[in-house]
């Protein structure tokens, strides 16, 4: 139970449950049952005051539950909703409940507590006070105050980043807009553009419209006066042809005079021109001839300068070259006795750390095993004390508590003993009250039924009476109070037929005081009326009357009974012709059928639709009252008879419970006496346990404090011996510093050296390629110059040619 307690609270050891793993506690089948395939632990948790944590002290009743799969996964479960384990250990924080909580007492849990080191002790101690709970919390905030912190970090950084780079969009956010400005800006003028160019076309569509219709308007104008002038062209035409004939021939002398004397003036002309052209271009190229001379004598000069140039440059190379393969040279050298003075410093400030290292574990060592010799020290005062104070407990107490213990179970043997007894009782009463609330059903069925059969007459002789109208006129009459005649009479079994074939609708008739009155207003149906009398009167017998058959509840309707019923006698079945021819005049013989016969008529009976069976059913009503009073007074009977045994019964079920709770009281002062008990006999255990333990534990605590001692004074001499070491380290360090700086000085200077011959070899080198990049410009140039000058001489020659062979003076 304690397990499943413990389980079902978070305990996630297997170890704890007696077991090698979570699957252990699911059930793996037996000889008889089929293997399960998880396993649940529910608890129920009264919690009417509201005393549970957080969100479900509104609820009542707590129940938790923990559910395991075979494959190892847990779920947990708070009245019905589905948590984490987290969440039902945060909710009996500081209630001393849990996995491993004080408040489960388990075998050797007090022994655990007493037994337990100041440290595990203040954790029962923080439980039982109900700060573990503050601590939990304590410990999650400053979880959460980590995370945030971190968190707060990253987003600090991430704000910076996001600062640089809105700064960068800003800027471009503002170019955007700068640009979109102009875009707008572009646009607006575009659609202006545009606007004026279709103004100014459509302007000037219509000015040319206009010029067209005016032009169109002149040319049709022009046209007709061309029409006119055509008319008169072609007559003057004609004169003309014939005018022209003769100044043709004449004009084709003159015309070939005029053309050979513009002949001879072109060419001379033309001849003038080129002489004077070719002279231009002669001097002109000899101009050109002496310019490009004088600047091939310049680009000459300027070849051997920058030649006797080249000539240093290469040598100031071969110079810087040499000494920089000298100090390139020396470098590795610097660099080596850098790098061997580095890692002599290194070694040697590793050795000083290392050296410093051991002395501060020394320290250290040596600080805790003086604190521990200390608390050693504290202990043993602890202990002397703790054992002097341990007192031995009262034995007495334990043996008055084992005659206690005994005494309370022969009370509680006597009370089972009693309990059995009542037991037994209360069953053979409960099975009497049983059977007799059976009886009391069956009787109150019969009585119901017979109650159901006398309602159901009773209304269908109401309904033989449901006329209305008659029932006014009765009232009209003054004999609404009347009894009608077949409510006054009763019938022998089987002759009611007979009886009611006879007297028909005179079964209503009512005893009225005067028969003079019922003529004032006839009635609305049948009905009949008579007087009171108690006159029979007399008739010759021919068998036995119906009258006999007859019997009348009051006497003053005999004298209608005799009237209406005279003559009428009784017959089994039907009579014989013979006997029927006997029959004195007015005499009739009626059967239980109903059937009449007289000397010369048969008269066969049918139910009537509304009195049929009135008389029997009258009697039927009759009978059934008297059985419903019967059964009445048997239900009444039963029921008495139940409520005793149904007292009797309760009577005993409460010496029952008196019996039961007497013997839990029992039960209770025996647990209570046992629990005594057993806090006594742990009490002498402990103590014996308690003694022997603080003993072994001040015989270790001494010998661990010699201990303490051998290995402070060992840390004390070795710290002693480091100190010495460091201070040999220190020397050396300080040594092989200074070397590193020299050496790190003579490399930083070789370095500098390599640079300046880098850079000065670099500057020979750009020297040397510019007096060879002008050489090749400079003799490009010559050559350029020397075919100008060739051409300039065939062409100064050609024009000398030219003009000697020219003509013109």
């Amino acid at each position: 139970m304690i397990d499943a307690v413990r389980w079902v609270l978070g305990e996630s050891r297997a170890s704890a449950l007696r077991g090698d793993s979570m699957q252990d506690v699911i059930f793996n089948g037996s000889a008889n049952r089929t293997p399960l395939a998880r396993a649940a632990v529910e608890l129920s948790f009264d919690n009417s005051f509201g005393r549970a944590a957080g969100q479900w002290s509104q609820y009542a009743e707590i129940a938790v539950k923990r559910v395991v799969q075979r494959d190892g996964e847990s779920s947990y479960y708070i009245n019905g909703t589905h948590v984490r384990r987290r969440d039902i250990t945060d909710m009996f924080l500081g209630t001393g409940l849990g996995p491993r909580a004080y408040a489960i007492i388990e075998q050797g849990m007090i022994s655990r507590v007493i037994e337990a080191k100041p440290e595990e002790l203040r954790v029962f101690l923080e439980e039982a006070a109900g700060i573990s709970k503050y601590k939990e919390r304590r410990k999650e905030t400053e979880s959460r105050l980590a995370d945030t912190r971190e968190n707060l970090a990253r987003i600090s950084d991430i704000r910076l980043e996001l600062g640089t780079q809105i700064e960068k969009l800003d800027a471009q956010a503002q170019v955007a807009t700068r640009y979109k400005d102009l875009q707008d800006d572009l646009q607006l003028k575009q659609h202006l553009l545009w606007y004026l160019r279709r103004r100014d076309a459509a302007a000037e569509r219509e000015k040319h419209s206009a010029e067209v219709a005016r032009v169109g308007n002149e040319l049709e104008a022009e046209n007709a006066q061309s029409r006119s002038l055509e008319s008169r062209l072609e007559m003057a035409r004609a004169a003309h042809y014939q005018a022209g004939d003769a100044m043709n021939s004449a004009q084709g002398a003159l015309y070939g005079a005029n053309a050979e004397v513009a002949r001879h003036e072109s060419e001379l002309r033309h001849a003038e021109e080129t002489r004077s052209r070719l002279e231009n271009q002669h001097t002109e190229r000899r101009t050109q001839l002496t310019a490009w001379r004088e600047q091939r004598s310049q680009l000459t000069q300027a070849l051997h300068m920058w030649a006797n140039r080249a000539g240093g440059a290469k040598q100031r190379v071969v110079q810087t070259k040499e000494r920089l393969d000298a100090e390139n040279a020396r470098l590795p050298q610097a660099e080596q006795a850098f790098r061997s003075a580095q890692e002599r410093l290194s070694e040697t400030r590793s050795q000083l750390m290392q050296a410093e290292s051991r002395l501060q574990l020394e320290q250290a060592n040596r600080a805790h095993l003086e604190r521990a010799a200390e608390a050693l020290a504290q202990r043993r005062e602890r202990l002397g004390a703790e054992l002097q104070a341990l007192a031995e407990p009262d034995a007495s107490a334990l043996h008055e508590m084992e005659a206690r213990a005994a005494e309370i179970d022969a009370a509680l043997e006597k009370a089972r003993r009693a309990l059995e007894a009542l037991q037994a009782e209360c069953a053979a009463l409960q099975e009497a009250s049983a059977q007799a609330a059976e009886q009391v059903g069956n009787a109150q069925r019969d009585h119901a039924a017979a109650e159901a059969q006398l309602s159901t007459l009773r209304q269908i002789q109401a309904d033989v009476e449901n006329n209305a109208p008659l029932r006014e006129w009765i009232q009209r009459q003054g004999l609404g109070s009347a009894a009608q005649l077949w409510q006054q009479l009763r019938i022998d079994a089987g002759w009611e037929t007979a009886v009611e074939a006879v007297l028909r609708e005179r079964l209503h008739a009512l005893l009225a005081g005067s028969l003079d009155s019922a003529w004032s207003e006839r009635p609305p149906a049948k009905a009949s009326l008579f007087e009171a009398s108690r006159d029979a009167g007399n008739a010759p017998a021919a068998g036995l009357p119906l009258a006999s058959k007859v019997h009348a509840l009051d006497e003053g309707i005999r004298g209608a009974l005799a009237d209406w019923l005279a003559q009428v006698y009784v017959i089994e079945g039907r009579p014989e012709q013979a006997s029927r021819a006997q029959l004195p005049a007015g005499a009739v013989l009626v059967n239980r059928d109903g059937d009449q016969f007289t000397r010369h008529t048969v008269s066969l009976h049918a139910p009537d639709a509304a009195d049929a069976g009135l008389l029997a059913r009258q009697a039927e009503i009759e009978t059934l009252e008297g059985r419903c009073r019967e059964l009445g007074a048997q239900l009444e009977a039963r029921q008495r008879d139940l409520e005793r045994a149904e007292s009797e019964r309760l009577e005993r079920e409460t010496a029952l419970e008196e019996a039961r709770q007497e013997i839990a009281r029992q039960e209770k002062a025996r647990h209570d006496a046992q629990i005594e008990q057993l806090k006594l006999s742990q009490a002498h255990e402990r103590y014996r346990e308690r003694k022997a333990q603080l003993e072994a534990e001040q015989g270790e605590l001494a010998a661990e404090a010699e201990q303490g001692q051998a290995s402070l004074a060992n840390s004390q001499r070795a710290s002693a011996a480091i100190g010495e070491e460091i201070a040999a380290a220190r020397s050396r360090v300080e040594t092989s510093r200074n070397q590193h700086i020299g050496a790190e000085t003579a490399l930083a200077e070789q370095r500098r050296a390599v640079q300046q011959a880098e850079r000065d070899a670099q500057d020979a080198l750009f020297g040397e390629r510019e007096c060879t990049s002008k050489i090749a410009e400079i003799d490009h140039s010559v050559r350029v110059i020397d075919q100008q000058i060739e051409r300039a001489d065939a062409e100064v020659a050609k024009l000398t040619e030219e003009l000697a062979a020219d003509p013109i003076p």
